[in-house]
């Protein structure tokens, strides 16, 4: 502009390169309003109205979701994992997270037709707690892949970390990404549905954004153990299950320490199932195994009983109690515990 401006006195020159600079704004203005133009005509356009036979003709050319961990987790798809705390919920997510990334066609018995980048939220263990977990996952089983599972260990919440998160994605594109756990993530804002509501948009913005899938670690309802596998086991708002694709749960069975039951639940984009799968936990790689498939979730659980069988139960031993028997014979007759048997005696006796 001082070139331009040489052959002028200093005031002209100075209200010239002050009316270039506002038409250069003016300009400026009008190429953003434009642009904003543009991108809310994109946003219409994907929310357009259609008429169900225009969707169908177009739902014929779609290709079937791929599989990032059989049915449990398909692409594109925003999955919940609750489940009670110590049964190994993380342990299997970083799992999963080092199987896709590694290129491994399978886990647990599950096909992986999807692989890539994954990256692994961790918002509840400290630097030194993961650091010692990765270094026994990946003792006997750190392949050489193409692809990279990444951590990301905030102190902070999942909303202050969502440019973050966004910018990793950008560079790195990743195929699924594990939040672990929701509890954490949002502080106690899990229990209103308001919040949750908002939580899930906000992650199925980003999975619509740059096409992965979610995996959103969380408990189950405290006291819940003792029920047969249903997706309202979950802990918190109601309305996370209504909102996601799916879900799937890990629990303990009472028949071994180590012993685990794989479930999956809801599903959108496949079939339900009632099977169940049967892992158990190797103690020295802190790898789960698959024991059995297709095995009855009922003969793992103990279930709680009616009032009426607990009553009956409860007869039955107050007679056994008149003919002297012991209380371990007792409990093996009617199929509790000593303890019980041995509250029983004492309430009787008082």
């Amino acid at each position: 502009m001082i070139e331009k401006y040489q052959d002028i006195s200093e005031n002209e020159k100075s209200q010239r390169e002050n009316l270039d600079m506002k038409n250069f704004k003016e300009e400026r203005n009008v190429a953003v309003v434009a642009s904003v133009a543009e991108v809310s005509q994109q946003k219409l356009w994907t929310s357009e109205f259609k008429s169900f036979s225009a969707l169908a003709k177009e739902g014929k050319n779609l290709k079937p979701l791929r599989k990032l961990f059989g049915n449990f987790i398909l692409e594109k798809n925003t999955v919940l994992f609750p489940s009670e705390r110590g049964v190994g919920k993380s342990f299997l997510a970083m799992q999963l997270a080092i199987k896709v990334a590694a290129g491994d066609t399978e886990f647990l018995g599950e096909e992986i037709e999807l692989n890539g980048n994954v990256l692994y939220l961790n918002l509840e263990l400290g630097d030194h707690s993961i650091k010692k977990r990765m270094d026994t996952l990946l003792g006997n089983n750190n392949p050489e892949s193409k692809y990279e599972a990444y951590c990301f260990s905030p102190r902070s919440g999942f909303f202050e970390n969502v440019e973050s998160i966004r910018n990793f994605c950008k560079e790195y594109n990743p195929v699924l990404i594990v939040i672990d756990n929701l509890r954490t993530a949002f502080s106690k804002d899990n229990e209103r549905n308001h919040e949750m509501s908002k939580m899930i948009k906000e992650i199925n913005r980003l999975k619509d954004d740059f096409n992965c899938a979610f995996l959103v670690v969380h408990h189950s309802k405290k006291g819940s153990y003792n029920q047969l596998t249903h997706s309202d086991m979950q802990s918190g708002a109601g309305a996370l299950t209504d909102l996601v694709d799916a879900d799937f749960f890990l629990r303990k069975s009472y028949l071994n320490i180590d012993y685990r039951i794989l479930k999956r639940m809801k599903s959108r984009e496949a079939e339900e199932s009632d099977s169940a799968t049967l892992l158990r936990l190797n103690r020295e790689t802190l790898w789960f195994e698959v024991q059995e498939k297709d095995v009855d979730e009922s003969q793992h659980v103990l279930l709680e009983k009616s009032d009426a069988v607990k009553e009956k139960q409860r007869d039955k031993a107050n007679a056994l109690f008149k003919q002297g028997i012991s209380d371990t014979n007792i409990a093996d007759e009617i199929g509790v515990h000593k303890s019980t048997v041995g509250r029983w005696r004492k309430e009787l006796e008082n």
